[in-house]
């Protein structure tokens, strides 16, 4: 009677160990599966983190090279106005000077006038010599 006790303790043991193991297997492959869903979800994250990554990637280049063209622009212009206000402060000199000769010619209206009249008959008379100079070498040319 005690082995035949000793057998039923031991076949009840086996039927719960097996019990057990049936158990154990369910979860083993619900745990499986689930490791498969994350392996899957974070091979997909990978990916869209790549794609994101190369699309930032290159709106960043973009951006990079907007701002090298805008930060030579910007050295451009700065240059730019640099040169102008110093052009600009050459002109003032220059304006001022121009003043100061001005106030400082004292000759009258009528010796201007006398002076451009000498020179209009200056031009009349050199005029009237090149006049002569050429016809006399068209008298020359046609005896030649």
């Amino acid at each position: 009677m005690q082995d035949e006790i000793a057998w039923l303790r031991l076949e009840k043991d086996t039927i719960k160990n097996q019990n057990l193991e049936k158990k154990y297997l369910k979860d083993f492959e619900i745990v499986k599966r689930k490791h498969e869903d994350l392996q899957k979800a974070l091979k997909r994250n990978g990916e869209t983190l790549a794609k994101m990554i190369a699309c930032y990637s290159g709106q960043l280049a973009a951006l990079t090279d907007e701002n090298t063209t805008l930060h030579s622009k910007l050295e451009k212009q700065r240059e730019s106005r640099q040169r102008l206000e110093t052009e600009m402060q050459s002109c003032g000199c220059r304006l001022n000077a121009a003043l100061c000769d001005h106030d400082q010619s004292h000759s009258s209206k009528r010796d201007q006038e006398l002076a451009f009249q000498g020179t209009v008959d200056k031009w009349c008379h050199l005029q009237e010599n090149l006049n002569v100079c050429i016809l006399i070498l068209s008298l020359q040319l046609s005896k030649a």
